[in-house]
């Protein structure tokens, strides 16, 4: 995908589970990802993590740092993160696969995702 630069750690272990749903899961966060970029007027420069971390695997999907401001005005309308179809799917995901998902802590910070995965 243009604009995301993926990058999986040495040594993270396996995970088990759905590769279609795990795959899907991860997609809807770097689409939301993208949408808040361009909602803030910038483009999107997204970054997803996998690695080992405290005996689980963490994939972080995130708004990189690098993303520039495009000059237009900055929307300021705010969407309720856990409020749709979508969300609620990647929640559902991560209940099937005995995982978790953190969200983003408020509005006006980067936004970072972190799905937490038991290793195999």
């Amino acid at each position: 995908m243009p604009g995301v630069t993926i990058t999986i750690a040495d040594g993270t272990p396996n995970v088990t589970g759905d590769p279609a749903l795990l795959r899907f899961g991860i997609a809807t966060l770097i689409a939301r990802c993208e949408a808040a970029a361009l909602e803030r007027s910038m483009i999107p420069v997204i970054g997803v993590y996998a690695g080992a971390e405290d005996g689980h695997v963490n994939v972080h999907v995130w708004v990189g740092e690098a993303a520039a401001a495009v000059g237009a005005p900055v929307v300021t309308e705010a969407f309720n993160a856990d409020a749709d179809a979508e969300m609620s799917a990647v929640y559902a995901i991560m209940a099937l696969h005995s995982g978790g998902l953190a969200l983003p802590e408020s509005q006006g910070a980067v936004v970072h995702y972190v799905l937490q995965l038991t290793a195999a």
